[in-house]
């Protein structure tokens, strides 16, 4: 429909990884942030990129660096990533990381 903006990535990655659809996720975080490289929703999804893809320690760097900041829907960044925690969860892609970074960014 030639709408290729940040916020459609965001959209698509977050439905990607919902999915368990870690590799497109990724090209299209990468298209994403090369529109928008300060856009902080999808640095929460490229977080949650790292965290269900192994990759923790990559994954707390970007938490830590955003864990104060509110999201573009004015929510803060700690009770998007406890939802989607649990969603994570819940779709079975949890995996033994994810209480640690409840842990360190004092989520429940």
């Amino acid at each position: 429909m030639g709408i290729d903006t940040s916020e459609v990535y965001e959209g698509l990655v977050h439905s990607q990884l919902n999915l368990g659809q870690f590799e497109e996720a990724r090209k299209n975080l990468t298209v994403g942030l090369g529109k928008n490289p300060d856009d902080p929703d999808l640095f929460t999804n490229l977080g949650h990129y790292y965290l269900l893809t192994g990759k923790y320690d990559e994954a707390m760097a970007v938490y830590e660096k955003y864990k104060k900041k509110k999201l573009d829907n004015k929510q803060k960044f700690r009770q998007v990533v406890s939802d989607d925690l649990k969603e994570f969860e819940r779709l079975g892609f949890g995996n033994s990381h994810f209480d640690q970074v409840r842990k360190n960014l004092r989520i429940d």
